[in-house]
């Protein structure tokens, strides 16, 4: 009986001692926010509901934005790279296309559209 009653005076010290290791272990670090992600930025809304005007805007903007990187790449092609490189740059280069291809139709796609809504509201 002595025993146990030694023993149960070390009890609170222990519980102590792992509370205050866990809440130790528990801490996170706190992440920054990337401005660049809608869902960690309130600045950017998730969901934007544009007209079909500001989506063809929108559609011609990107167009051009990879069209220009297109040219870009075609730049660096001609500087003297390695084969590896060359390989991955005429890659990139096809996927642009492809994308360009893409939004090709899709602008095509929201004039479609434009045109059929304005023909019904006439």
């Amino acid at each position: 009986m002595m025993q146990i009653k030694n023993k149960i005076h070390f009890l609170p010290l222990f519980f102590i001692s792992y509370l205050g290791l866990f809440l130790l272990i528990n801490i996170h670090p706190v992440m920054a926010m990337d401005p660049k992600l809608p869902e960690t930025s309130s600045r950017q809304p998730v969901y934007q509901n544009l007209t079909i005007e500001e989506n063809i805007i929108n559609l011609k903007q990107k167009i051009y934005d990879n069209a220009t990187k297109i040219t870009n790449i075609d730049k660096g092609l001609q500087e003297s790279i390695t084969d590896n490189q060359k390989e991955n740059l005429l890659k990139l280069k096809e996927n642009y296309k492809r994308l360009i291809d893409n939004q090709k139709e899709q602008l095509k796609t929201y004039k479609n559209l434009l045109n059929d809504l304005n023909d019904e509201n006439n």
